[in-house]
């Protein structure tokens, strides 16, 4: 009963989602053509975590899935201020984006 009841449904959890962030760090890599993009360097994971600093201090919301959505919507607001400081006058490329996204978070990208 206790494979059945906790175990199963835990381990399938966990292999979705692994599947998940694999998924989304290949479709990173894909999308900015660079084999060392990852949340942590573009800023993303900067974003997510300063808007759940606001969404706490700030916000009356005690709900767990509040606290997702804002921690979403500040990964979204990073990677959209990342693309448009990287893109500049002649687009995107791999170099620009992670420049922007040291930029956005220094304390990751010790060259």
């Amino acid at each position: 009963m206790i494979v059945v009841e906790q175990r199963i449904p835990r381990t399938a959890l966990a292999i979705v989602a692994g599947a998940a962030l694999g998924v989304a760090g290949a479709l990173m890599q894909a999308l900015t053509p660079n084999p060392l993009a990852d949340p942590g360097l573009l800023g993303v994971s900067d974003g997510a975590s300063f808007a759940m600093t606001v969404a706490v201090v700030f916000l009356p919301i005690t709900s767990l899935f509040g606290y997702i959505w804002f921690s979403f919507l500040g990964a979204v607001l990073a990677t959209l201020a990342v693309y448009a400081l990287g893109s500049g006058r002649r687009g995107a490329s791999p170099l620009t984006l992670t420049l922007a996204g040291c930029r956005a978070s220094p304390r990751r990208c010790r060259f």
